[in-house]
């Protein structure tokens, strides 16, 4: 469920929510674009109070990637408005699980000392997963403890994307959930009900109104716990349940990291560096998960007080961004004009230079026209002078791509992403190909192509990476074959006529162009940390050919593709993401070569991040499973 796509009950108001979240002009918080005198603490998006408001809280795997409590009008009628409060999940954000549990008991603790309570909570499920994951299932223990057992009549536990799954395994998948207690089963026997959000406004209409009809609001254990009873985060049902998940995974960790020592000091005896210096850097990784865990714990000895505090720390700070946003928008305004008209005049230019192919190119044009059409990319009436295009789009196997706590992993079998905007279909047609960066840990920068070949790229583009925007202007998005993004704005792009643009370092250009020289096709690129980057590549044999330089970063796939050099395997790369961010996280999928062809796809990962790292595992795990039964 949508929840920023939700339609509106009363037409005539201009508070509802927005139908397209691409034509948004900002991907920040929508409480942070409309606090107002009239709703000083954000409770209902910056609107006035009315005497019929409900509030309806959606926890669960809701998908978005909401980092904070998102705050949602969903208006009724005139004097009648439901607010939708989004609330982060454990398995959709890179903060700590205690962290995410102080965001929701941050709001629920402010809004219930205020006199706000909610009138039910809507709890969603993906019907598509396979099993109960590891997060899910420690999100619904959770979700039992904070809401505490009288509130469960006034919980929905809404199942989605029932209209991606076939109906024989969703309907079993359902069955499995309400027949076993520790899924649905407690909870519907406490008066929840269950519900199908079949990805229509009905529906959601349905599961809304069915909630915000009840006369009488609820207080959920985790509110009267900590508002009423005094106690510490940590001394709340929902906390200790937390804090015992947290220490059992410690506990594991630890474990783990007692046999990485024992096989360390295996390797030194036998004198084997490789192996020692592999098996250090996993002891290492454990090590910091082991510290976050005592982080974790640490986080949840918040009083009421403390969660009061930070609350009014994140309203000041809200504003603030308010007030500049506000400053810097005549100045953009203006900005936008000028750039309006630079781009005319480029595109004139250009026009008359694909009129005219033997004039020379300017100097100070090199950095936005094109690399150099190869004639072994060229198809049967292709014209070069007019720019017309005649290459179909490359159907990539893998598309992934991290950047900080963002997450977008694409298989044949299994997509999963972090970033609410992106959805895995689009009027019908899945996504075949996208890439991520961000500046900060709350909005992602995207862009994305579907099966109709339609590309549609994030609000916050063209700020991020204004080179890559101009040529799309240029060239036309339509135009645009694959592509990648780095760190500082810099990126590659292909063409569908073959031709490509980048704004990356001097030495990943000339290695793209030695590549494409020689007659290869670039397979995967990735641009890292500190000017590093990555090159697979081939010529229409089964196997792919790779160029890298890191720089330095990256120091665990370095070893990895010595060793695999060293060792005489060869392997083909047909995606990989290093996180521009980070000088440590990747992802590699790959294949061995054998006589008989590509080999089964693997995975090789490094990623300091645990929450990322599980979403990972789970999208390989259910990649796995797919492709066997199929």
């Amino acid at each position: 469920m949508d929840i920023q796509e939700l339609p509106c009950e009363y037409p005539e108001s201009s508070q509802a929510p927005s139908l397209s979240g691409d034509e948004s002009p900002s991907d920040q918080s929508p409480l942070s674009s409309s606090l107002s005198s009239l709703d000083p603490r954000g409770f209902r998006n910056g609107q006035a109070s009315q005497p019929n408001d409900a509030f309806i809280a959606v926890m669960g795997v809701t998908g978005s990637g909401t980092s904070i409590v998102d705050v949602y009008p969903y208006k009724v009628s005139a004097d009648f408005t439901v607010y939708l409060i989004d609330t982060p999940g454990f398995d959709d954000t890179g903060k700590t699980d205690s962290d995410v549990l102080n965001e929701i008991a941050m709001w629920l603790s402010d809004s219930y000392q205020h006199n706000i309570c909610l009138h039910g909570i809507i709890y969603l499920h993906r019907i598509s997963d396979v099993r109960m994951q590891g997060s899910a299932k420690k999100n619904l223990v959770t979700f039992k403890k904070l809401c505490g057992e009288n509130a469960l009549r006034k919980v929905i536990l809404a199942s989605t994307m029932w209209d991606k799954t076939p109906l024989d395994e969703a309907t079993m998948r359902e069955q499995e959930l309400k027949d076993t207690p520790e899924f649905w089963g407690w909870m519907l026997e406490k008066g929840s009900s269950c519900h199908r959000y079949d990805n229509t406004a009905d529906s959601a209409r349905q599961i809304i109104l069915s909630l915000a009809n009840h006369e009488a609001p609820i207080a959920t254990d985790l509110q009267k716990q900590i508002v009423d009873e005094g106690l510490t985060l940590d001394e709340t049902s929902a906390g200790q349940e937390l804090a015992s998940e947290i220490l059992k995974e410690r506990e594991r960790l630890d474990e783990v990291r007692q046999e990485l020592e024992a096989q360390i000091k295996a390797a030194k005896e036998q004198h084997d560096r490789d192996t020692q210096e592999v098996l250090q850097e996993e002891r290492d990784r454990y090590t910091d998960m082991i510290q976050k865990a005592e982080k974790n714990t640490e986080n949840l000895k918040s009083t009421m007080e403390n969660l009061i505090a930070k609350r009014d720390q994140r309203v000041a700070e809200m504003k603030e961004q308010i007030q500049e946003l506000q400053a810097k928008n005549e100045e953009t305004l203006q900005h936008m004009k000028m750039k309006a008209l630079e781009l005319e005049r480029e595109k004139a230019k250009l026009q008359q230079q694909q009129l005219q192919p033997h004039q020379q190119t300017r100097p100070d044009q090199q950095l936005v026209l094109l690399g150099p059409r190869q004639s072994n990319l060229r198809t049967a009436g292709q014209n070069q002078q007019k720019g017309e295009v005649k290459n179909p789009p490359t159907r990539v196997w893998f598309s992934i791509s991290l950047t900080k706590s963002f997450y977008f992993l694409l298989s044949p079998e299994c997509w999963s992403c972090n970033t609410v905007k992106l959805q895995e279909f689009q009027a019908g047609n899945r996504i075949e190909v996208g890439c991520m960066s961000t500046a900060n840990d709350q909005v992602a920068t995207w862009i994305a192509r579907h099966a109709n070949s339609t590309w549609r790229i994030s609000a916050v583009f063209e700020h991020h990476y204004p080179d890559f925007a101009k040529n799309i202007r240029l060239y036309g998005l339509e135009n645009l074959d694959v592509c990648t993004l780095g760190p500082d704005q810099a990126y590659y792009a292909r063409w569908l006529d073959g031709s490509w643009s980048s704004s990356a370092s001097d030495a990943f250009n000339q290695t793209i162009t030695e590549v494409t020289k020689n007659g290869h096709k670039v397979a995967a690129v990735s641009l890292g940390y500190g000017g590093s980057f990555f090159i697979s590549y081939g010529s229409g044999s089964r196997y792919l050919e790779w160029n890298y330089q890191l720089e330095g970063y990256y120091r665990s796939l370095d070893r990895f593709l010595r060793s695999q050099t060293r060792m005489g395997k060869g392997i083909s790369i047909h995606a990989i993401t290093l996180d521009p961010h980070s000088q440590t996280d990747y992802l590699v999928v790959f294949t061995f070569d054998t006589r008989r062809g590509a080999d089964k796809p693997k995975n090789k990962l490094y990623c300091s991040n645990r929450a990322t790292r599980q979403a990972i595992d789970d999208w390989w795990e259910t990649t796995k499973e797919r492709r066997e039964s199929s």
